[in-house]
C-alpha cells in the first residue's frame, strides 16, 4: 500500500504545484500509522557542500521577479549604511533554490555597481560566529584572517 501511494505521489509530482504536492506530502504524514510508516531520524545535513557566490544563470528559471525584489531592498537609498543594519531573510524549504537566488542577487551588475565591498559566506545549520566573521574578513582582505577575539575581529570589520 505505502508502494502504491509513493508511486502515485511520483506521477502527481510531475503535473502538480509545488504547493499542492506539500499537502499531500502533509497528508501522508498524518496517515503514517495507517500505512505502517515509522519517523525516522533526522537526515544528517552537517556533510553539505559549501557554497560559492558563483552561479550559471542560464540553469535558473522563474526566479526573475524574487531577484527583482531583493535587488531594490538592497538599492534603496532610504537605508543609510553608516546607522542600520539591514538583513533581508531567504527563507523556505530544502531545495527550494535559496542559495541560487541568493548568488543571482549577489552577482547582478546594479549589486556589484553599488557596493564597493562584498563578501560571501557559507552559513552552516549551527552558525559560529567567529568563523563567520573571519570568514567576511578573508573575503574582504582576500587572505585568511587568523584572530581568535571576537571584539578584535568586528572592530577589524568595522575597519574594512
Amino acid at each position: 500500500m505505502a508502494d502504491d501511494l509513493l508511486d502515485e505521489l511520483a506521477t502527481k509530482a510531475a503535473t502538480t504545484t509545488p504547493r499542492d504536492l506539500v499537502g499531500t506530502l502533509e497528508s501522508v504524514v498524518g496517515q503514517k500509522g495507517k500505512l505502517g510508516l515509522k519517523e525516522s531520524a533526522k537526515l544528517d545535513t552537517s556533510w553539505k557542500i559549501p557554497s560559492t557566490s558563483l552561479v550559471v544563470s542560464s540553469d535558473v528559471f522563474g526566479r526573475d521577479q524574487d531577484k527583482e525584489n531583493i535587488i531594490n531592498l538592497l538599492l534603496d537609498d532610504t537605508c543609510d549604511a553608516e546607522s542600520l543594519v539591514t538583513m533581508i531573510h531567504i527563507v523556505g524549504m530544502g531545495r527550494i533554490e535559496k542559495t541560487t537566488l541568493a548568488q543571482l542577487v549577489y552577482n547582478d551588475v546594479k549589486v556589484l555597481g553599488k557596493f564597493d565591498t562584498r563578501a560571501w559566506v557559507y552559513v552552516a545549520e549551527n552558525p559560529d560566529p567567529l568563523h563567520i566573521t573571519r570568514t567576511i574578513i578573508g573575503g574582504i582582505d582576500s587572505s585568511p584572517c587568523i584572530l581568535d577575539n571576537f571584539d578584535l575581529l568586528q572592530t577589524n570589520l568595522r575597519k574594512n
